[in-house]
């Protein structure tokens, strides 16, 4: 009895001193003196704000906040920092980043400028200084900096050719193997390509020339390459994430996942937790799994729901509908260069099925999925419960087709409960655009892709001036009434966000400040490229009721920076630097 009375004594005080709580001791934490862009059109601007319990309790006037101050809060004083809402990146593939750095030493790394010769080299000498491999591994070269923009077996041959070689291309659609990797894996000039994928053969003998693309280099090159286990997945996250955290992140997602990485985040997030959200979206019969079993896959991913975890959502699926921009990408009009005019890509009248280089049926790219096909993904995955599609969708046949497929599922299925994201989005058909608004699709674009480059220049060539000129159309998407969102693909070519934000309203490189790219007529206001970057992009992850803007009753992410990015030019913001970055009221990273 008495243990029973002191047990109901402690919770009648705790109960006591929780009514108490707001009068007595105040909030958690008042931020104050400060210039906040809340992200809210009711309430654009605010001085300050209160947290409790790890949201936000008010956002206002100094004088209006700081009326819930106690003697238990604790008052920060900003100095006139601008505040913005944590930043959100929905396409970042942390897992290539710190996978690179776990096997270093067992595989080549290539700075992405390396030309032919410097690359050449570059594998030379990793291959000399490790004679116990008995295969070469390489990663991100630049193929279109090679002739044709397809590197050899016989330019790798010059490298190594005394055991199998793989090398991977920055783009991870492409790679090249050496002659005896074309024979270990019994390629000649009678091997078929495989479903969605291209075998490049000498338009004079057949013969495979030893460059991969799509997936026939997951069949032939990727699946070779080293894995890491969950406890190394595990390793590399821990690392990783604190590293967005310092760039004004507070939420990611990681696309192209498998059942390992998902595993990792899983065990992180329930027992050390994660620094910043992280969503997940699940391969599904991409180019890396062409020599897996696809229905094994569909049951990895069918086990998401057991993976659930405090700041971790492994409730998304990624799906490629085209290739790559460089030759790949599935176009509504023939690219221009299949005429052989184009000085970097002459005809392959020997190609079984190159889009470029082949001519006619090929000359549009590769389009994946039908629409049939596609209705079906995407009718199974709604069935199991998943929370959306991250559709990779680079040409516009492809986007078409893909958004074909979810109006049709739509209306198989009486609505959808998931939400869609359409990766990349190079070109879109204009008639297309006014439908994104009415099927609730998300149409995501990666400003450091139209960043002078040599994969922007093919693709600019290929395509004509008329439709390189509408290259990434975010201006005409958001005009239609669509949800745009800003991303960044890393880490091919990666740009931290406030590089995203004056690129995405210069349509320029920021730290170049060269000149616009084709689509400059395409440019969107700063404050749409914010709102890109966080209520926006929280709308795809379900987060929008809880973060991506500073509103009273969302959890309390936010980051600081050291300038008003509305009081200076444009062409400054990229030089803004993060102060502090908060998630749920918890600072998860502070400039020393």
């Amino acid at each position: 009895m008495k243990k029973f009375m002191a047990i109901m004594a402690t919770i009648t005080t705790a109960l006591l001193l929780t009514s108490l709580a707001p009068q007595e001791r105040g909030v958690d934490t008042i931020y104050t003196n400060a210039r906040i862009w809340t992200v809210n059109p009711d309430q654009e601007w605010a001085e300050a704000f209160a947290i409790e319990d790890g949201r936000f309790m008010a956002v206002g006037s100094e004088e209006e906040v700081e009326t819930l101050a106690g003697a238990g809060t604790e008052i920060i004083d900003l100095s006139g920092a601008m505040v913005l809402p944590g930043l959100h990146d929905i396409h970042l593939h942390a897992n290539i980043m710190y996978r690179m750095e776990a096997l270093e030493g067992e595989f080549v790394l290539m700075p992405e400028t390396a030309g032919p010769e410097e690359a050449k080299e570059i594998i030379r000498a990793f291959a000399e200084s490790r004679p116990d491999l008995p295969e070469i591994y390489g990663f991100n070269l630049g193929a279109e900096l090679h002739p044709n923009a397809e590197p050899t077996a016989n330019w790798l041959d010059g490298a190594v050719s005394d055991r199998p070689a793989y090398v991977i291309t920055s783009t991870g659609h492409e790679a090249v193997i050496n002659t005896l990797a074309l024979e270990q894996a019994g390629i000649d000039a009678d091997t078929p390509d495989p479903r969605n994928g291209i075998i490049s053969r000498d338009p004079e003998t057949g013969e495979a020339t030893g460059f991969l693309k799509e997936n026939a280099m997951g069949l032939y090159a990727s699946s070779r390459f080293p894995t890491l286990d969950v406890a190394a997945h595990v390793e590399g996250l821990r690392q990783i994430l604190p590293t967005y955290a310092a760039l004004g992140i507070t939420s990611i997602r990681m696309p192209s996942m498998e059942l390992p990485e998902n595993t990792a985040l899983h065990e992180l997030a329930s027992t050390e937790g994660l620094p910043i959200r992280v969503s997940s979206a699940w391969a599904f019969d991409n180019t890396g799994q062409a020599a897996r079993n696809i229905d094994e896959v569909a049951a990895e991913i069918a086990t998401w729901e057991d993976l659930v975890a405090p700041r971790f959502d492994p409730g998304y699926v990624k799906i490629y509908m085209d290739g790559i921009p460089t030759e790949t990408a599935s176009m509504i009009d023939a690219y221009e260069s299949t005429d052989g005019s184009d000085e970097l890509f002459e005809p392959d009248t020997a190609a079984m099925f190159d889009p470029i280089m082949g001519g006619d049926p090929g000359d549009r790219g590769l389009l994946f999925w039908e629409v049939e096909r596609m209705v079906n993904a995407i009718v199974r995955f709604e069935e199991m419960g998943m929370r959306g599609l991250v559709i990779h969708s680079v040409g516009d046949r492809a986007s078409q087709t893909a958004i074909d497929a979810i109006e049709i599922a739509r209306n198989r299925l009486g609505g959808l409960q998931g939400r869609y994201q359409l990766a990349h989005s190079f070109i879109l058909d204009e008639e297309d655009m006014s439908r994104f608004a009415d099927l609730d699709i998300t149409v995501e674009f990666s400003p450091v892709l139209w960043f002078p480059n040599p994969i922007l220049e093919i693709f600019n060539s290929m395509v004509g001036p008329e439709r390189a000129k509408r290259v990434f159309p975010i201006r005409s998407t958001a005009d239609a009434g669509a949800r745009i969102v800003l991303a960044s693909d890393a880490p091919l070519y990666y740009v931290p966000p406030m590089g995203a934000l004056e690129s995405a309203v210069t349509r320029a490189d920021p730290y170049t400040h060269g000149p616009q790219d084709p689509g400059g007529a395409q440019a969107i206001t700063l404050e749409e490229a914010i709102a890109a970057h966080t209520i926006n992009a929280a709308y795809v992850a379900f987060l929008e009721d809880d973060t991506g803007s500073i509103e009273t009753g969302k959890y309390a992410d936010f980051v600081v920076l050291d300038r008003d990015l509305f009081a200076i030019p444009i062409d400054e913001v990229s030089e803004a630097q993060v102060l502090m970055t908060v998630v749920e009221g918890e600072v998860v990273f502070e400039a020393e």
